[in-house]
Protein backbone atom coordinates (compact mmCIF):
# COMPACT_ATOMS: atom_id res chain seq x y z
CA UNK A 1 0.00 0.00 0.00
CA UNK A 2 1.34 3.70 -0.81
CA UNK A 3 0.10 5.32 1.97
CA UNK A 4 2.46 8.58 0.43
CA UNK A 5 0.72 8.69 -2.26
CA UNK A 6 -2.94 8.24 -0.82
CA UNK A 7 -2.25 11.29 1.52
CA UNK A 8 -0.47 13.10 -1.14
CA UNK A 9 -3.89 12.91 -3.05
CA UNK A 10 -5.86 13.57 -0.37
CA UNK A 11 -4.20 16.79 1.10
CA UNK A 12 -3.87 17.97 -2.43
CA UNK A 13 -7.48 17.65 -3.63
CA UNK A 14 -8.84 21.15 -1.76
CA UNK A 15 -5.90 23.00 -3.78
CA UNK A 16 -6.95 21.14 -7.33
CA UNK A 17 -9.86 23.70 -8.35
CA UNK A 18 -8.11 26.88 -7.47
CA UNK A 19 -4.46 25.33 -8.90
CA UNK A 20 -6.61 24.98 -12.19
CA UNK A 21 -8.62 28.08 -11.60
CA UNK A 22 -4.94 29.61 -11.68
CA UNK A 23 -3.51 28.39 -14.37
CA UNK A 24 -6.37 29.64 -16.42
CA UNK A 25 -5.42 33.09 -15.65
CA UNK A 26 -2.02 32.47 -16.66
CA UNK A 27 -3.31 31.32 -20.05
CA UNK A 28 -5.63 34.09 -20.30
CA UNK A 29 -2.54 36.44 -19.60
CA UNK A 30 -0.29 34.89 -21.83
CA UNK A 31 -2.53 34.21 -24.71
CA UNK A 32 -4.07 38.21 -24.40
CA UNK A 33 -2.34 40.30 -22.82
CA UNK A 34 1.31 39.58 -23.43
CA UNK A 35 1.49 42.19 -26.22
CA UNK A 36 -0.34 44.59 -24.36
CA UNK A 37 1.85 47.91 -23.83
CA UNK A 38 0.81 47.72 -20.00
CA UNK A 39 1.66 44.08 -19.48
CA UNK A 40 4.41 42.67 -16.96
CA UNK A 41 5.20 39.69 -19.42
CA UNK A 42 8.03 38.78 -21.37
CA UNK A 43 7.12 39.14 -25.38
CA UNK A 44 7.81 36.06 -27.08
CA UNK A 45 7.05 34.92 -30.60
CA UNK A 46 3.93 33.21 -31.62
CA UNK A 47 5.23 29.68 -31.90
CA UNK A 48 6.88 30.25 -28.15
CA UNK A 49 3.39 31.39 -26.62
CA UNK A 50 1.92 28.51 -28.09
CA UNK A 51 4.36 26.10 -26.72
CA UNK A 52 3.69 27.54 -23.27
CA UNK A 53 -0.01 27.81 -23.20
CA UNK A 54 0.27 24.10 -24.15
CA UNK A 55 2.61 23.73 -21.36
CA UNK A 56 0.07 25.10 -18.77
CA UNK A 57 -2.64 23.53 -20.18
CA UNK A 58 -1.34 20.13 -20.36
CA UNK A 59 -0.81 20.88 -16.04
CA UNK A 60 -4.31 21.98 -15.67
CA UNK A 61 -5.83 18.68 -17.62
CA UNK A 62 -3.58 16.72 -15.25
CA UNK A 63 -4.81 18.26 -12.09
CA UNK A 64 -8.22 17.78 -13.28
CA UNK A 65 -7.37 14.27 -13.57
CA UNK A 66 -6.08 13.93 -10.44
CA UNK A 67 -9.63 15.43 -8.71
CA UNK A 68 -11.16 12.76 -10.82
CA UNK A 69 -9.05 10.32 -9.41
CA UNK A 70 -9.11 11.13 -6.47
CA UNK A 71 -13.78 11.43 -6.70
CA UNK A 72 -13.23 7.91 -8.42
CA UNK A 73 -11.52 6.36 -5.22
CA UNK A 74 -13.22 8.50 -2.39
CA UNK A 75 -16.86 7.07 -4.48
CA UNK A 76 -15.28 3.99 -4.67
CA UNK A 77 -15.22 3.77 -0.66
CA UNK A 78 -18.13 3.25 1.73
CA UNK A 79 -19.78 5.95 3.56
CA UNK A 80 -17.63 6.08 6.74
CA UNK A 81 -14.25 5.75 4.97
CA UNK A 82 -15.50 8.39 2.78
CA UNK A 83 -17.05 10.82 5.08
CA UNK A 84 -13.84 10.44 7.83
CA UNK A 85 -11.56 11.00 4.71
CA UNK A 86 -13.13 14.07 3.43
CA UNK A 87 -13.82 15.79 6.35
CA UNK A 88 -10.31 15.69 7.76
CA UNK A 89 -8.55 16.44 4.44
CA UNK A 90 -10.50 17.99 2.11
CA UNK A 91 -12.71 20.07 4.19
CA UNK A 92 -10.21 20.56 7.03
CA UNK A 93 -12.08 18.97 9.77
CA UNK A 94 -9.97 18.89 12.58
CA UNK A 95 -9.36 16.15 15.76
CA UNK A 96 -12.27 17.77 18.35
CA UNK A 97 -14.83 18.55 15.63
CA UNK A 98 -14.49 15.06 13.81
CA UNK A 99 -14.25 13.24 17.31
CA UNK A 100 -17.37 15.34 17.89
CA UNK A 101 -19.60 14.79 15.23
CA UNK A 102 -18.52 11.32 14.47
CA UNK A 103 -19.33 10.45 18.63
CA UNK A 104 -16.14 9.40 18.66
CA UNK A 105 -13.31 8.65 21.12
CA UNK A 106 -10.48 9.99 19.58
CA UNK A 107 -8.85 6.45 19.63
CA UNK A 108 -11.62 4.96 17.50
CA UNK A 109 -11.53 8.51 15.45
CA UNK A 110 -7.53 7.70 14.61
CA UNK A 111 -7.94 3.95 14.19
CA UNK A 112 -11.38 4.28 11.90
CA UNK A 113 -8.97 7.29 10.04
CA UNK A 114 -5.97 5.23 9.51
CA UNK A 115 -8.22 2.31 8.12
CA UNK A 116 -10.00 4.60 5.66
CA UNK A 117 -6.17 5.99 4.31
CA UNK A 118 -5.58 2.55 4.00
CA UNK A 119 -8.18 1.46 1.97
CA UNK A 120 -7.73 4.68 0.18
CA UNK A 121 -4.59 3.88 -0.66
CA UNK A 122 -5.67 0.44 -1.89
CA UNK A 123 -7.71 1.80 -3.88
CA UNK A 124 -4.94 3.89 -5.21
CA UNK A 125 -2.99 1.14 -6.17
CA UNK A 126 -5.46 -1.06 -7.26
CA UNK A 127 -6.37 1.87 -10.27
CA UNK A 128 -2.32 2.10 -11.18
CA UNK A 129 -1.70 4.94 -8.48
CA UNK A 130 1.65 4.83 -7.20
CA UNK A 131 4.96 6.24 -7.09
CA UNK A 132 5.80 5.77 -10.47
CA UNK A 133 2.10 7.39 -11.64
CA UNK A 134 2.77 9.90 -9.30
CA UNK A 135 6.53 11.19 -10.72
CA UNK A 136 5.80 10.72 -13.67
CA UNK A 137 2.48 13.37 -13.65
CA UNK A 138 2.31 15.55 -11.14
CA UNK A 139 6.13 16.12 -10.24
CA UNK A 140 6.58 18.66 -13.10
CA UNK A 141 4.41 20.72 -10.71
CA UNK A 142 6.64 21.75 -7.80
CA UNK A 143 3.94 22.27 -5.40
CA UNK A 144 3.11 18.74 -5.64
CA UNK A 145 6.15 17.43 -5.57
CA UNK A 146 7.10 19.65 -2.16
CA UNK A 147 3.76 18.49 -0.87
CA UNK A 148 4.32 14.80 -1.76
CA UNK A 149 8.04 15.13 0.11
CA UNK A 150 6.37 17.08 2.93
CA UNK A 151 4.02 13.73 3.40
CA UNK A 152 6.98 11.32 2.77
CA UNK A 153 9.01 13.14 5.18
CA UNK A 154 6.40 13.45 7.92
CA UNK A 155 5.67 9.52 7.39
CA UNK A 156 9.33 8.37 7.83
CA UNK A 157 10.27 10.97 10.36
CA UNK A 158 9.22 8.52 13.46
CA UNK A 159 10.67 5.66 11.94
CA UNK A 160 13.93 7.67 11.04
CA UNK A 161 13.66 8.34 15.18
CA UNK A 162 12.91 5.62 16.11
CA UNK A 163 15.87 3.27 14.11
CA UNK A 164 18.26 6.42 15.81
CA UNK A 165 16.96 5.86 19.06
CA UNK A 166 17.28 1.99 18.95
CA UNK A 167 21.03 2.67 17.23
CA UNK A 168 22.47 4.70 20.34
CA UNK A 169 21.08 2.21 23.14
Amino acid sequence: MNLVIAETMLRAYASLESMAEQIDRLVYRRAVLTHSLKSDCVCLGAERQVEEIIKLMNKKNALINLKITTDEILAALGDESREILVARYVTKEDRAAGTGRLGLSVRTYFRRLEKAMKTFACECCARGCDEKWFAENYFDQSWLKNLYRAVFDKKFDGAKKAAAAALSE
